[in-house]
C-alpha cells in the first residue's frame, strides 16, 4: 500500500498542474522608441496576458526589485517611485537598442469562503478538483 502511494505522490507531482498563481507583466503603449521619446508602462495581472481588471498600482512592499537592462547598462527604477503609482512608470532610453523592464513582485495571499472558492476553481477550469 506505502509503494502505491509514493507512487501516485511521484506521478502527481510530475503533472503540469495549474496552480493558482496569476501572471503579472508590464505593458507599454509602445514598444518601439526612438532615443529619449517616453513610453508609459502599466502593471496588469491575469492569465494568459488576458486582464483581470484594471492596471495595478504600484507597491513598494511588494516589489523587492524593479530595474531596466540593456547590455551591461543597469537602472533601479524602484528609486523613482511613488506608492500607489499609476501607470507603473514612465520609460525612456537614452540610446538605440533594446531594452529589459524585470520586475520582481512578493506573493499576494487570498481567503474565500467555500462557494466563492469552488467558483473561483470553476472559472479557472479547475472543476476536477
Amino acid at each position: 500500500m506505502t509503494k502505491k502511494i509514493t507512487r501516485f505522490l511521484l506521478l502527481l507531482s510530475l503533472l503540469p498542474l495549474r496552480t493558482f498563481a496569476h501572471e503579472y507583466w508590464l505593458e507599454p503603449e509602445s514598444f518601439f522608441l526612438a532615443p529619449n521619446e517616453k513610453t508609459i508602462v502599466r502593471l496588469f495581472v491575469g492569465d494568459g496576458l488576458v486582464k483581470d481588471r484594471e492596471e495595478r498600482v504600484y507597491q513598494a512592499e511588494k516589489t523587492p526589485m524593479f530595474q531596466a537592462v540593456s547590455g551591461s547598462w543597469k537602472s533601479d527604477l524602484k528609486a523613482g517611485l511613488t506608492e500607489g503609482a499609476t501607470p507603473i512608470h514612465v520609460f525612456s532610453g537614452a540610446k538605440p537598442g533594446t531594452y529589459l523592464l524585470a520586475m520582481e513582485r512578493n506573493w499576494s495571499y487570498i481567503t474565500l469562503e467555500p462557494d466563492k472558492f469552488e467558483d473561483y476553481l470553476r472559472t479557472d477550469g479547475m472543476d476536477y478538483i
